[in-house]
């Protein structure tokens, strides 16, 4: 997953004013375990891995919209690995989006 490659095009124009660009916000790609391995192995390609105890925890997410990373962690479901740090900041552009949208605190 990819986040926010180009801030630039985080919002775009339309007739009903400033929308966020669901297509700039995120950005996946599907890999072979063996590609994923190779990739987060080199700092220049990979900040943060999140590993998953399996992917039936994934799927309980779906159903599940407050999870937050710390109870994850708590809980056993995920592993990380890299830079944490950007953690916080995907919250920090979350809360960014919320505000310049108008959204409720």
């Amino acid at each position: 997953m990819k986040f926010c490659e180009d801030p630039d095009k985080l919002f775009i124009k339309t007739p009903f004013g400033k929308c966020l660009n669901p297509l700039s916000v995120v950005s996946s790609e599907a890999l072979s375990e063996e590609e994923a391995q190779i990739i987060e192995q080199d700092p220049n390609k990979v900040d943060l891995v999140i590993r998953f105890k399996d992917i039936g925890e994934i799927l309980k997410l779906v159903g599940r919209p407050n999870a937050d990373m710390v109870g994850l962690l708590l809980e056993n479901v995920v592993q990380l690995t890299g830079n944490v740090g950007h953690l916080f900041k995907l919250g920090a552009i979350a809360k960014e989006t919320e505000l310049a949208l108008g959204l409720p605190r």
